[in-house]
């Protein structure tokens, strides 16, 4: 989500990626993903906040972006395909240097009683910027098992996993959790 276009006067460099993830006993997934990005003229927040046009137009690029690497990721729960879809999209930042773009993903699909799997298939590639994700499932869903090329770690009571990445990192091509619906 680099900006380099060479009729720019800004160049988005991303710093930090945090995804918050929920997984519902309804079969509901909804992430919340957040990229933080340091841009070091302070002329990006000034046309944000200044040029209506060029705001919206950021807004359908990012909303266009994130739907299209949705699009290229194979998602599946319990061997079905699912389609995440981006719900919604927003631009805000913690200074004048430093931008987050916010992301909303949902998908919806039926879970079994018992045994559940997920799964996400995606292109393998190095961080270029830390990253930490947060899975929480509701209860009575539990976790059974975890495959992942990230650093991870479960809860105690098995319905939260906390993802790391560093900068430099692999990670892919997949991502499993298997859990229990009990």
């Amino acid at each position: 989500m680099e900006n380099n276009d060479d009729n720019s006067d800004f160049y988005l460099k991303p710093i930090f990626a945090y995804s918050s993830f929920f997984i519902s006993k309804n079969g509901l997934f909804s992430q919340m993903l957040t990229f933080e990005y340091k841009e070091e003229s302070g002329n990006y927040m000034y046309k944000i906040e200044t040029d209506d046009n060029f705001y919206q137009n950021e807004i359908n690029n990012i909303w266009n972006n994130m739907q299209f690497f949705m699009d290229q990721t194979n998602t599946y729960v319990n061997d079905k395909n699912v389609f995440p879809k981006v719900v919604d999209v927003e631009i805000e930042f913690k200074d004048e240097y430093t931008p987050l773009f916010y992301w909303i993903i949902n998908f919806k699909t039926e879970l079994n009683k018992g045994f559940n799997i997920y799964k996400s298939e995606f292109e393998k590639e190095i961080l270029d910027y830390d990253a930490i994700s947060i899975y929480i499932l509701e209860p009575p869903l539990k976790i059974k098992r975890i495959e992942s090329s990230m650093k991870f770690e479960i809860n105690e009571d098995k319905n939260i996993i906390k993802y790391y990445g560093f900068k430099g990192d692999f990670i892919g091509p997949e991502e499993i959790i298997e859990f229990i619906n009990e």
